[in-house]
């Protein structure tokens, strides 16, 4: 995952936002599944929506957690679904890497 979240920031600089929004959900996806697995999760749906929400049911995400990713989720969603062209919030990918980074580090770490 760290070598995706690594492509965000370099396709950040070429100014290919929704390339890098596509990237920074697929990590943060992948983190939030390995988040479930390493504390004996076991999710009944593959939906984003729903491993953000059942992560924060049980107390593996705070509420700022949830609510970053819920936006990340709403993101994620009107561009694959094709909803949205390159209107994309860099910042908000920023984040998204950030909150990724951290929720690695300290929910897996802590295991």
């Amino acid at each position: 995952m760290g070598e995706r979240l690594s492509q965000v920031a370099a396709l950040l600089d070429q100014r290919q936002n929704v390339a890098a929004m596509l990237l920074a959900w697929s990590a943060a996806e992948a983190a939030l599944r390995l988040i479930a697995k390493e504390n004996h999760v076991r999710l009944r749906e593959p939906s984003p929506a729903y491993i953000v929400k059942e992560l924060f049911a049980i107390g593996l995400l705070d509420r700022d957690q949830y609510d970053m990713l819920q936006e990340g989720v709403r993101d994620r969603n009107t561009l694959v679904h094709g909803y949205k062209n390159g209107d994309v919030d860099r910042e908000g990918i920023r984040r998204l890497v950030e909150s990724t980074q951290a929720l690695l580090e300290t929910k897996v770490a802590a295991d």
